[in-house]
């Protein structure tokens, strides 16, 4: 069964993920939608999906837009800071490599469904 079935989220109103701003009242809208992530079985799952297929508007997995842009920021800044130790090569393994190819086969047969699912 894909996890976005045992989604906590799939219960709630759908404008509750997807808040306008990120100032003032939209940061009280931010804090429920990660109450509601909180108590999700799946949020390690969301999260996942969510940074790899690119979602860049609303709370995923836990985590509010800025607080993913700064996660990436961090492991970009921490990918660029390996290659430049020479740890680790930069590279990929195949099998990292193989599962993000496979996810994002799957997000482009539905690239549509962050929207669906909360909306």
């Amino acid at each position: 069964m894909d996890w976005r079935h045992n989604a906590v989220c799939r219960e709630e109103d759908p404008d509750l993920f997807f808040p306008i701003g990120n100032t003032g009242p939209a940061l009280l809208q931010i804090e429920e939608a990660k109450a509601v992530c909180r108590r999700c079985p799946v949020l390690e799952a969301c999260l996942q999906w969510a940074l790899e297929s690119g979602q860049d508007e609303g709370v995923w997995g836990g985590l509010s837009e800025d607080e993913r842009r700064a996660m990436k920021r961090r492991a970009g800044r921490n990918r660029a800071r390996n290659v430049r130790n020479g740890a680790g090569g930069g590279g990929m393994t195949d099998a990292h490599q193989k599962r993000l190819e496979d996810n994002l086969r799957r997000t482009n047969e539905d690239h549509d469904l962050g929207r669906r699912l909360h909306g």
